[in-house]
């Protein structure tokens, strides 16, 4: 609870408390409970259209930030297919602490620009490419277009060693449910350098229409699988040689 007050406030805490202690709820369950009212406004951001939207529900604006993180899983209710039920993923949660673990090997592995783009992705959860590497891109004390490729560049290669991976597609169901597009998945985004630097010097406007619209995460498990792979050749080199090590690699 401490670790969802942190990063994303009091409502978001009470909220994943009471599913933590329960199996699954919907949204009226957690409101009976948490007592949260339709009183405060919180802002929050959708999913689907990427765009600051108000939401006067505290329940409701909990969830979406809870979904956006991938904290919560959610299905229909047996009773009523049109209304869900949430379930907490506190594994999922738990993650936030290795978050400066997959900055610094992402920097060791691959560079700053790289890191810089994880990190900005861990911070909001899941993001179109070019938002990701503008966000990065301002995060810099240096920028010029050399510094914008190679963001462009180390978002490219992160997709290619499936350290970011596509977001599941989101459904029409009354319920929405998650399907990933495996051949989608395995597709490089088209990222243009005109499209960032236009998008940087204007301040405003959209990005265009020919440009990748897909959302982007950070795939911590092929994060886990990495420092698998770290420990036992670390182990090889230790317990045989370095060249035993390379083979394994």
């Amino acid at each position: 609870s401490l670790i969802l007050q942190e990063h994303f406030g009091e409502n978001v805490k009470i909220v994943g408390e009471d599913l933590f202690k329960s199996k699954s709820k919907s949204i009226s369950g957690i409101t009976q409970t948490t007592r949260l009212t339709k009183r405060k406004v919180t802002k929050v951001i959708n999913y689907e259209i990427s765009n600051w939207i108000w939401l006067n529900h505290q329940v409701i604006a909990a969830l979406a930030v809870l979904v956006q993180y991938r904290l919560v899983r959610f299905i229909p209710l047996e009773t009523n297919e049109s209304a869900g039920e949430y379930s907490l993923l506190y594994d999922k949660v738990l993650l936030f602490m290795r978050y400066p673990r997959y900055i610094y090997f992402i920097q060791k592995k691959f560079g700053n620009p790289a890191s810089l783009i994880i990190e900005e992705l861990l911070k909001s959860g899941m993001g179109l490419s070019h938002s990701v590497i503008i966000g990065a891109y301002q995060h810099l004390d240096k920028k010029n277009d050399g510094n914008l490729k190679e963001l462009r560049d180390s978002f490219l290669d992160l997709v290619s060693e499936s350290y970011i991976v596509q977001c599941p597609e989101v459904t029409d169901d009354p319920v929405p449910q998650l399907r990933v597009n495996m051949s989608d998945s395995l597709r490089l985004p088209d990222i243009e350098l005109k499209d960032l630097k236009s998008y940087i010097d204007k301040g405003t406007g959209p990005i265009d229409e020919s440009s990748d619209k897909n959302y982007w995460t950070v795939n911590t498990d092929r994060l886990h699988q990495s420092f698998r792979d770290k420990i036992l050749i670390d182990a090889i080199e230790r317990q045989i040689d370095p060249n035993a090590a390379e083979c394994f690699q």
